[in-house]
């Protein structure tokens, strides 16, 4: 078996064969210490999205596929489990990765032993990749986050973390028992709460 890569990406794939491809490139393209796999699932997809992922001929893309359809929360659940790396990183499979944005991330878990998790704004984007004239919320680009500080906003205003830009700590995640199959829309915004009761997290 190849050593533990630094960084898994996992990737919950379903009917987005226009978009996977770039979603997984974007991955690809980032330079990490100590390098990087693309972890996906594909949750029994019918456009032809695994045929398109399984084309890809890259050694760090590992492929993984539901016999039948089961939910965003399981597919997530069972790329967190294949996951090596010692840090891991999520992204939908129509979204992509800024330049850099996995070795920002990594530093600041490397550099901070108290934080669990690491999260960072993003941008819009239509369906071929350009920047939207659309105004982010501010509450979409959090400052100076720390868990206190989320847990209010959670309870207050809502949530102001993104799933496609966090980046967690093994040890941390692997604890907390992954995304609550029972949900399909609010699976992320519950697991943050339960990961700020419990840990730091940083914003970049």
């Amino acid at each position: 078996m190849s050593p533990r890569p630094a960084v898994s990406v996992c990737i919950p794939a379903y009917n987005h064969v226009r978009y996977v491809r770039d979603a997984i490139g974007s991955v690809l393209a980032q330079e990490v210490e100590g390098g990087l796999e693309v972890v996906v699932t594909d949750d029994a997809s019918t456009d032809g999205t695994y045929e398109a992922i399984a084309a890809m001929a890259d050694p760090r893309i590992r492929l993984f596929r539901n016999a039948r359809n089961a939910g965003p929360s399981v597919t997530a659940n069972n790329n967190i489990r294949e996951a090596r790396g010692e840090f891991i990183s999520l992204l939908p499979s129509d979204d992509m990765y800024e330049p850099g944005k996995l070795a920002r991330q990594a530093a600041v878990l490397r550099a901070r032993p108290e934080v669990a998790a690491v999260f960072s704004h993003m941008r819009y984007v239509g369906e071929h990749g350009a920047p939207l004239e659309r105004a982010i919320p501010d509450l979409a680009r959090p400052r100076g986050l720390t868990r206190t500080r989320a847990l209010r906003t959670f309870l207050l205003e809502g949530n102001c973390l993104a799933a496609p830009t966090v980046m967690f700590r093994r040890e941390p995640l692997l604890a907390m028992g992954g995304f609550d199959a029972r949900l399909l829309q609010t699976q992320d915004f519950e697991f943050w709460i339960r990961l700020c009761l419990r840990h730091e997290i940083a914003m970049v």
